[in-house]
């Protein structure tokens, strides 16, 4: 038979009881999900694709964003030859870059009997060079120097550079690129010019300008190329639908004033030596070296920048006649 526990005795103290296990510790609530709206987000992806696109709308205008296959007109060979070109004398300014050929084409723009391209927001373009508005002749780099210049085996091109390169790839001649002095290429280049000339308001002016400082190497291309069926205009012979204007700048001012656009690609030495060699392409092109020593280009008019200080006052006096 059990015994029965012993009563407690008084002023015994009670048996203390088991210590309480340690508490677990808990992780921590997760925080609470924040949603962003379907509005926020379509507002953040139409600010980030819209500011860029306003940028370069107010720059460049409407043409930026037009694909450059629908930049031209789609005249014919003999629709340029035989109705455009004989009322037509296209003024070409060269020369080096950074030495005044784009105040020079913003003058003569001015005369009323002169049409360009139009600003760089007629154009979608930089300056409104013509280089950049067609694909019959290279841009020589200018534009992409951050892909040639400064990198290993690279040549150097571009900006303060171009005329450093192989002079096979550089002078354009009707010699040296005779395989692309046709009828194919004078329509495709005038098509594309033509739509930007027809653009600004100029094509019922009896001169069109066209600026890009490049033209001064290859200028003997160009005349060749828009001279094409040159012989079968009506009325009087003329010798060319060329003329050309070339701007020279002090060599050193010129050198100096690259520095901001190409810094620490080349060297003062090697801007001055770019310098010269289109100096000297220019040179060669203005007289045959053979006897009788006739000019190669026809209308050509080299400028001194100090000439503009001057302007309108003294413009050479075959630069505006046929």
């Amino acid at each position: 038979m059990p015994r029965a526990p012993a009563r407690r005795r008084r002023g015994q103290e009670p048996a203390p009881n088991p210590a309480p296990a340690p508490a677990v510790p808990q992780p921590p609530p997760p925080p609470p999900k924040t949603t962003v709206s379907p509005k926020v987000w379509a507002l953040t992806v139409v600010s980030l694709i819209a500011f860029p696109c306003g940028a370069a709308y107010w720059k460049y205008g409407p043409n930026f964003f037009l694909p450059s296959g629908s930049k031209t007109l789609h005249l014919s060979a003999e629709n340029w030859t035989r109705d455009v070109l004989p009322s037509k004398t296209l003024l070409f300014v060269g020369g080096h870059h950074r030495g005044g050929t784009t105040l020079l084409w913003e003058l003569l723009a001015e005369h009323p009997k002169v049409g360009g391209f139009g600003t760089p927001f007629q154009t979608g373009s930089d300056y409104s060079e013509g280089s950049f508005l067609q694909d019959v002749m290279p841009t020589f780099g200018v534009g992409s120097e951050n892909l040639y210049n400064g990198q290993h085996g690279r040549e150097p091109f571009g900006l303060g550079s171009y005329a450093l390169a192989a002079p096979e790839q550089v002078h354009w001649t009707e010699e040296t690129q005779a395989g692309l002095v046709t009828a194919a290429a004078q329509r495709r280049l005038l098509n594309q010019w033509g739509y930007f000339w027809q653009g600004a308001g100029a094509w019922e002016r009896p001169f069109w300008l066209e600026k890009t400082p490049t033209n001064a190497v290859a200028s003997r291309y160009l005349q060749a190329l828009v001279n094409l069926g040159i012989e079968s205009e009506p009325g009087t012979q003329r010798d060319s639908r060329a003329r050309f204007l070339f701007i020279l700048r002090h060599p050193l001012a010129n050198v100096l004033a690259h520095r901001p656009f190409i810094p620490g690609f080349r060297s003062i030495a090697d801007l001055m030596q770019n310098w010269l060699m289109v100096a000297e392409y220019i040179a060669k092109d203005r007289v045959r070296p053979t006897p009788p020593l006739s000019p190669w280009l026809c209308g050509l008019q080299p400028l001194a920048a100090t000439w503009l200080r001057r302007w309108p006052g003294e413009l050479g006096s075959g630069a505006l006649t046929d």
